[in-house]
């Protein structure tokens, strides 16, 4: 089983707690010389009210599960091993994208506004080291990158008047049905969660509401857990003074029951951002169906996720002609196209004019450019790739003209 029980599927309680490596166990004791196939998931939450003729209502504690577990697959080294799922959103352990089509059977109401594609990259350096039977997940990682994965409300939050199991009957006797919070709730941290991807040793500053956490982080996958607070859930990555990574989630904790449900749901983000993914109208239809609150529809509320890194690549430095100073004025480069010159002002007064395309026209102190936006840019519709550096440049600083650029 991919997840702690209490060998009776349902949460450890009174004691009895089955560990998934003790599944792992049983599985190949049993199996002999046979292969054994283990499992890694990374959450799960069912919340099915009588509205449906498939209620029930539980959670296991998964909190840092995925990342526990695949530290014990590329230890262990599992002949096969299975990622569960791809797409059950009912029971929360998708790790597909939401906008894949599908039909809603009522898991909208807490898999709305809430992506899992950040467990896929943090699966990325594990799967490849698994693949070279390799325990060192460093060797793996591309680039930096933090995931992090939080619920968007403290366990603590009282539901009961408005949710659509609370004092609720199912349909019919049903031994996975509880009404009010699902059963196991008690087993679950408030806490966010954080894995560090990181190609060199840094600092890692987690805000959670009014808490904020610096540790500092090695080479590699590393965890960082912090008390969640409620508001805004900011992440930054340094490297001395520099801000290699810096975010802030568009998925705030906070004292309101979304749809006025109990939502033990995991909303996983990354920095830097990854692409927007909202459910469509039909991985919406039923998610009014049964509410006892007239205040939530049937769509996105997040917005538009950035699509695009905030981590940027050092832009190269014109020094020819400079004698050692940054250039701080810049036109278009001769016999190139008028359409630059917006480009070429902006990206050469920050010492980036790329000789393809701009001139530097005056060299001086450098100056430091506005601060990322963490959008990235790239040519306007009919452009060519010559525009893409100075699109990823500009519209990451906050200039993304529409006659050259767009944000993508």
């Amino acid at each position: 089983m991919g997840w702690p029980n209490d060998g009776n599927n349902k949460a450890p309680k009174d004691g009895k707690s089955v560990s998934v490596a003790d599944g792992d166990k049983s599985y190949t004791d049993w199996l002999g010389n046979k292969k054994y196939m283990a499992p890694i998931s990374p959450w799960f939450f069912t919340h099915y009210g009588p509205e449906v003729d498939w209620s029930k209502n539980w959670v296991f504690p998964s909190g840092s599960l995925i990342f526990d577990r695949w530290n014990e697959v590329i230890q262990k080294g599992f002949p096969m091993v299975e990622i569960l799922t791809w797409n059950d959103y009912g029971e929360s352990h998708y790790i597909g994208p939401l906008k894949n089509k599908h039909t809603d059977d009522g898991a909208s109401k807490w898999s709305n506004d809430m992506p899992h594609n950040g467990w896929l990259d943090l699966s990325k350096p594990f799967i490849a080291a698994y693949k070279s039977k390799d325990t060192n997940v460093a060797k793996y990682i591309e680039k930096d990158q933090l995931i992090y994965w939080y619920r968007r409300n403290l366990k603590g939050l009282n539901c009961d008047a408005t949710d659509t199991t609370s004092g609720r009957a199912p349909p019919k006797p049903n031994e996975n049905y509880f009404q009010g919070r699902p059963d196991g709730w008690q087993t679950m941290e408030d806490t966010i969660y954080v894995v560090s991807l990181l190609q060199s040793a840094g600092t890692v500053i987690v805000k959670s509401g009014s808490n904020t956490v610096t540790k500092e982080v090695p080479a590699g996958a590393t965890l960082i857990k912090v008390d969640a607070g409620l508001g805004k859930q900011k992440f930054t990555l340094k490297r001395g003074s520099t801000n290699v990574l810096s975010d802030t989630s568009l998925m705030d904790i906070t004292a309101v029951c979304p749809c006025g449900l109990y939502n033990f749901n995991a909303y996983v983000g990354t920095v830097a951002a990854g692409f927007s993914d909202p459910l469509d109208s039909s991985g919406l239809a039923s998610l009014t169906l049964g509410l006892h609150v007239t205040t939530c529809q049937p769509k996105p509320s997040l917005g538009t996720n950035q699509a695009s890194p905030t981590q940027e690549d050092n832009p190269p430095t014109v020094t020819d002609g400079g004698n050692g100073k940054a250039c701080v004025e810049g036109a278009v480069a001769d016999g190139q196209s008028g359409n630059y010159l917006g480009l070429c002002k902006f990206t050469c007064s920050y010492n980036y004019c790329p000789p393809a395309q701009c001139k530097c026209t005056r060299y001086g102190t450098a100056v430091s450019p506005p601060a990322s936006n963490g959008r990235e840019g790239c040519p306007a519709s009919g452009l060519g790739d010559d525009y893409k550096g100075l699109c990823s440049y500009t519209c990451n600083h906050g200039y993304c003209p529409d006659t050259a650029c767009r944000y993508c």
